[in-house]
């Protein structure tokens, strides 16, 4: 059985993960400071550790540290209340595994553990693992969004809030998926995708359009070819499941 260490100063959150990482099967024990945390990880031996960014005694980047100071193996994902980019670097080069938005729901947190604890075994997602995917989306919180989603996944996430960048980095980061939004303000999804179609370097990319429009027959007047497309109005678990099955047949 798989253990899991959770350090968060809230009771509340420690009680919910607890509860609901108990119901998928996996030991499960509490810290509630940074201290208790190194403690733990030295005489419990966790296989996992949700680390809370944000606690009074120590924050989670130093607590972070101090375990890989003594242990390079144990699987460490940073949780916190809020995405920044500046703290996800920081996190990641002081040897986090993964990073991840408390925002994004239990539902969400749980699935991460999971595929976790899957690719450790080599199950289902190996295929998928490793796979950049380009977003082009002009809503900065729908790119958080889907970069969560796709790091769940093992993937590598590419991000683009303006059309034109977008279709600069298609061609130089060569995605394997692009992951393409139909309503933008400067260049709609159905003009980049024809651009794209135009330059050899970049016409074989699979494209999945982003929609948040209401019904199929409305979605499918705004496409163009034979590419799939996803309604961003999903919950998230129906969200990552539809996008693990498109990329799936890639």
């Amino acid at each position: 059985m798989s253990k899991i260490l959770i350090v968060d100063d809230k009771a509340a959150v420690r009680e919910l993960l607890l509860d609901v990482l108990k119901k998928e099967s996996y030991e499960v024990t509490t810290a509630s400071t940074g201290k208790e945390a190194i403690e733990s990880v030295k005489t419990w031996e966790p296989d996992l550790v949700l680390l809370d960014i944000k606690m009074p005694d120590m924050d989670g980047l130093e607590v972070l540290k101090r375990i890989r100071s003594f242990d390079s193996k144990t699987k460490i994902v940073v949780l916190t209340e809020y995405g920044l980019e500046t703290l996800e670097r920081e996190a990641r080069l002081a040897g986090a595994t993964d990073f991840l938005r408390k925002g994004l729901g239990i539902d969400i947190i749980v699935k991460a553990v999971n595929e976790i604890f899957k690719e450790r075994v080599g199950m289902e997602d190996s295929k998928m693992a490793g796979k950049k995917i380009l977003v082009i989306d002009d809503e900065k919180e729908v790119l958080k969004l889907m970069k969560d989603y796709l790091n769940i996944l093992g993937m590598e996430a590419v991000l683009a809030d303006i059309p034109g960048e977008g279709v600069k980095l298609a061609k130089s980061e060569k995605p394997d998926v692009i992951l393409l939004d139909i309503m933008m303000p400067d260049m709609s999804g159905d003009e980049i995708a024809r651009v794209l179609a135009k330059d050899p370097v970049t016409s074989n990319i699979p494209i999945i359009f982003l929609t948040a429009l209401a019904g199929p027959e409305d979605t499918q007047k705004s496409l163009r070819g034979d590419h799939n497309f996803l309604p961003k109005s999903l919950p998230a678990e129906d969200f990552l499941k539809e996008l693990k099955e498109f990329l799936s047949r890639v």
